[in-house]
């Protein structure tokens, strides 16, 4: 079944040809790689997703993420474009679990702290909560300070007290199963609300979701910004959440002929993948799962095409593709959506 999330005239699928003859394999494995390694075989991996940042792509190279890898706090970004007949692709090697990058970091039971005078309130510093994300860390590779966007529970949502209340602190004192990132100071930090005695050896697991040090309001966990031939494929893509800005899973601004495939987006926030202002996007064989709750009357929209005023002739399609959003999420699955003005009224062509 085809499914046109992005409205759009004819979409033509180029079928990619041989790589170039000097194509270059990059491999990185989160358990047995090593940044100091050359990274162009699978016997000397590179580690970090960060790593990736230094390689000069060129049309025809791939990029191998070993199965079984997790990269938390870590964002897998397109460089570089490729060609029609030669794309830039990412994709995995092994066996095992999908590579998953993930949107969030853990955080340490050891690190909450009960608050004084609210009983099963629990507070974690902003210090004790930080992520290295690349290109878009305050300094890149560096650990920084993580905004929170969304806090999960063993993969479970807690609901977000800044959006259900105008005075969140008070709201997670007085609500189970609910979060605030705030305050100033040494009060800056997480309150969490988890029903239960969080302890150094209670077998909750704790993750923390957000975007560091970026401005760019479509930054996803995975993200092609203006490059064009890229493909992604057999990723796992989870805990992206955020009300706006960064809280994509996926998401391709700009350029052209990006392509998601054979892949998963669970737990995000804004949108799960996107297409904005880009033309022959592709999403097939992509499952969307557990989206972030409490947004205006629902959650979040898995699916996305938008195109603003300075783009026209944008084109997306979904092949398929599947959602199952969860938590009473009343937004429709596939969902597409233009900025127009008075010069260009459809940017994209209905």
């Amino acid at each position: 079944m085809i499914r046109n999330f992005a409205v759009s005239g004819v979409f033509v699928m180029s079928l990619a040809l041989p790589g170039l003859a000097y194509a270059t394999d990059y491999y990185v494995n989160s358990v047995s790689g090593n940044d100091g390694f050359s990274g162009t075989s699978a016997a000397t991996p590179w580690q970090s997703l960060n790593k990736l940042d230094t390689a000069s792509l060129q049309p025809g190279d791939t990029v191998y993420l070993a199965d079984g890898s997790n990269w938390y706090g870590q964002r897998l970004v397109a460089t570089a474009s490729g060609t029609a007949n030669d794309p830039i692709t990412y994709t995995n090697y092994g066996s095992g679990a999908d590579p998953t990058i993930w949107g969030s970091v853990p955080v340490s039971n050891s690190d909450f702290q009960p608050l004084a005078g609210a009983s099963g309130t629990y507070f974690v510093p902003a210090s004790d909560i930080t992520s290295t994300w690349g290109p878009n860390s305050v300094t890149p590779g560096a650990a920084a300070p993580l905004p929170v966007g969304s806090v999960f529970e063993n993969g479970n949502f807690l609901h977000s007290a800044s959006l259900l209340s105008s005075s969140p602190l008070s709201y997670v004192e007085s609500n189970a199963n609910s979060w605030y990132y705030g305050g100033s100071g040494a009060a800056e930090g997480l309150y969490v609300n988890a029903g239960a005695p969080i302890t150094a050896t209670s077998s909750n697991q704790f993750t923390a979701s957000g975007i560091a040090g970026g401005s760019d309001p479509y930054l996803g966990v995975v993200y092609s910004n203006g490059q064009s031939n890229v493909t992604f494929e057999n990723l796992s893509i989870t805990q992206s959440a955020a009300v706006d800005g960064g809280g994509y899973g996926f998401s391709a601004a700009g350029g052209s002929n990006v392509k998601l495939l054979n892949s998963t987006v669970t737990g995000a926030g804004k949108h799960a993948v996107a297409a904005i202002d880009t033309t022959g996007f592709l999403a097939q064989n992509v499952s969307v799962s557990n989206m972030m709750p409490d947004q205006g009357y629902g959650a979040a929209t898995a699916f996305v095409a938008y195109s603003d005023y300075t783009s026209s002739g944008d084109t997306s399609a979904s092949v398929n593709d599947s959602a199952n959003l969860g938590q009473n999420n009343v937004y429709p699955a596939f969902y597409d959506h233009w900025t127009a003005s008075a010069s260009d009224p459809t940017p994209i062509a209905k």
